[in-house]
């Protein structure tokens, strides 16, 4: 039963990724994906605006980071509403190891309890939410939501890695998250 919750959990994930694609835009300027051997561990704070939600926020995070913005749309008959606007640091080519800074802006962001380890957590801003963290098969999830959903945005963060990738990128998403504030 956790399997199947765990592949719904997944698949929900892509689908609000994926209904995202449409509104995404290349970020100004695109890097490289990272490698153990070209990564210097430089540090860039990178700032996030979305004009159309109002959302701004900022995370110190690698500058060799391949990232790709995602901007909220309000939808219409032809364009479906985008549920979130944030940045995406992909460390695959297929897409399917991300970890992602986000703000849920029509609807709250959450997830089944059930299926992750949980503890609080908060940023160097003062942002409290909660952390949940869950391995299967060789894949870690991590969530980390800022609130209680109640007021919109909510800022989050998605972590799906494998465990090698987990191992390799653990610290510096340790730090981004750590260092995330709303401007």
């Amino acid at each position: 039963m956790k399997k199947i919750k765990m592949i719904l959990l997944g698949l929900s994930l892509a689908v609000v990724f994926a209904g995202c694609a449409q509104s995404q835009a290349p970020a100004s300027d695109p890097t490289p994906m990272p490698t153990a051997e070209s990564e210097k561990k430089r540090l860039t704070t990178y700032t996030f605006t979305d004009e159309a939600s109002g959302v701004q926020f900022t995370a110190e995070v690698p500058d060799a980071w391949k990232k790709t913005e995602i901007f909220s749309q309000s939808g219409d008959e032809n364009q479906e509403v985008s549920p979130s606007a944030g940045v995406q640091f992909l460390f695959s080519d297929d897409g399917n190891q991300l970890f992602s800074i986000m703000a849920a802006v029509n609807v709250p962001f959450d997830v089944d309890e059930s299926l992750f380890d949980s503890q609080p957590y908060q940023t160097e801003a003062g942002l409290e939410g909660q952390r949940y963290t869950s391995e299967r098969d060789g894949q870690i999830m991590e969530y980390f939501i800022f609130g209680t959903g109640e007021t919109l945005p909510q800022m989050f963060a998605v972590v799906i890695l494998n465990a090698d990738n987990y191992a390799l990128y653990q610290a510096d998403i340790e730090h981004a998250v750590k260092s995330l504030k709303i401007v």
